[in-house]
C-alpha cells in the first residue's frame, strides 16, 4: 500500500508535517544536486494520525552526468528518543526557574575522586564562582571559603554523614571569591554507595542572606523596644479580636502589671481580654472605648486605673 502511494517526489513529501516540509525538500534538493549523503530528522504524520520523529539517511547508488539516478536510504523512527531530549530539556528549563525562584543550586559531587561532577548554574550564581572553575574545587577547597567562625562545624557535618551514611543539614556563612559573605543553608545526602562506602553525594543549597539579614533586624528591633520599655516604663501586646485571645505581650506589660514575666504571659496568653484588672469604677468606660473602636475606628485611646495583682493601684494609658 505505501508503494503504491508514494508514485512521486510529492508523494515521498505529503507525510511530513507541514513545519518541516520545506526543509526537507531543501534538503532533498541539495541531495539530488550534488549527491552528498543525506541525514535530516523530521515528523511525519501517520495514516491513524499520529506524529512520528523520523531520521532519515541517504546517499546516491548511481550517479549519471553528474545527475543523481538512484538513490539508497535508510529512516529510523526516533520519536522515542526526541521524547526523551524533549523531556530533559523541559525538566532543564523547570529546574533553572526553581532556582531562579527559590534562590537554590544543587550540585553532585565524587568522594572517592575529591571533585564535583556537576553543578548547576544556581549553585555558581550563590557561591559567585563559575561552573568551571568551581567544578576543580576539592572539598577541602569548597570548606576553606566557609566563614571561619562555621569552618569545622561544616566540616564536622560532612565527616559525619559519610561515616554514617546519612543525610545532613547545615546553615552556615560563605565568603565568595568577590569577598561578599553570603548565609548559606545545605542538605544533602549519599547519592551512590557500594561496599566500600558513599561514593557520590549529591546537595542542594539555598541562599538564606536575606532571610537572616531579616531575623537580625528583628533581632535588633526587639532589643531596641526592650530597652525602649525600660526607660519609658510602657508596655506592649498584639490581641486577635477574632479568636478573643493575646498573641503577645511584653515584658514591659508585665513589669506595669507588677508580675513577673512568666508569670504575666501565663495568665494572658491564649485568655480573653481581662476587664477585671482593670479598676471597677473605670471598666465601663474602658468597654465603651473598646466598643465604639471595633464598630470602625482606626485606632482607640484611653486612660483608667489598672488594679496590680499587689493591690497597688497604677494609672496607665493605653493606646492601639
Amino acid at each position: 500500500e505505501y508503494v503504491n502511494r508514494m508514485q512521486s517526489y510529492e508523494d515521498d513529501l505529503s507525510d511530513i508535517v507541514d513545519e518541516d516540509r520545506d526543509r526537507v525538500a531543501e534538503e532533498y534538493r541539495y541531495f539530488r544536486e550534488t549527491g552528498h549523503d543525506c541525514a535530516i530528522e523530521y515528523r511525519v504524520r501517520r495514516r491513524d494520525g499520529a506524529i512520528r520523529w523520523i531520521r532519515e539517511l541517504g546517499m546516491a547508488k548511481e550517479i549519471i552526468d553528474d545527475r543523481v539516478i538512484k538513490t539508497l536510504g535508510v529512516v529510523q523512527d526516533i520519536t522515542e528518543r526526541v521524547n526523551h531530549e524533549q523531556e530533559l530539556t523541559f525538566r532543564g528549563a523547570l529546574a533553572y526557574q526553581a532556582e531562579a525562584l527559590t534562590d537554590i543550586g544543587y550540585f553532585l559531587f565524587d568522594e572517592k575522586e575529591n571533585r564535583h561532577i556537576f553543578a548547576s548554574m544556581g549553585q555558581s550564581r550563590i557561591i559567585g564562582m563559575g561552573v568551571e572553575k568551581f567544578s576543580t574545587q576539592t572539598n577541602e577547597d569548597y570548606i576553606q571559603m566557609v566563614h571561619p567562625e562555621d569552618r569545622e562545624r561544616v566540616r564536622l557535618a560532612y565527616e559525619t554523614a559519610l561515616a554514617e551514611n546519612r543525610d545532613w543539614n547545615v546553615k552556615y556563612r560563605f565568603i565568595r571569591p568577590d569577598g561578599d559573605m553570603r548565609w548559606i543553608h545545605e542538605v544533602g545526602r549519599a547519592h551512590k554507595v557500594t561496599a566500600e562506602g558513599v561514593e557520590q553525594t549529591i546537595g542542594v543549597i539555598q541562599d538564606i542572606t536575606a532571610q537572616k539579614n531579616t531575623e537580625q533586624e528583628l533581632l535588633n528591633k526587639d532589643a531596641l523596644a526592650t530597652q525602649a520599655e525600660a526607660i519609658t516604663d510602657i508596655g506592649h501586646f498584639i490581641y486577635d479580636e477574632i479568636k478573643q485571645a493575646y498573641l503577645f505581650v511584653s515584658p514591659g506589660l508585665a513589669h506595669i502589671h507588677g508580675c513577673e514575666e512568666s508569670a504575666f504571659r501565663a495568665r494572658v496568653l491564649g485568655c480573653e481580654r481581662d476587664l477585671d484588672l482593670i479598676h471597677p469604677e473605670d471598666r465601663k468606660q474602658v468597654q465603651k472605648v473598646y466598643d465604639e473602636f471595633l464598630a470602625g475606628g482606626e485606632s482607640w485611646q484611653v486612660d483608667y486605673r489598672l488594679v496590680r495583682e499587689d493591690g497597688a493601684i497604677r494609672w496607665v494609658r493605653e493606646m492601639g
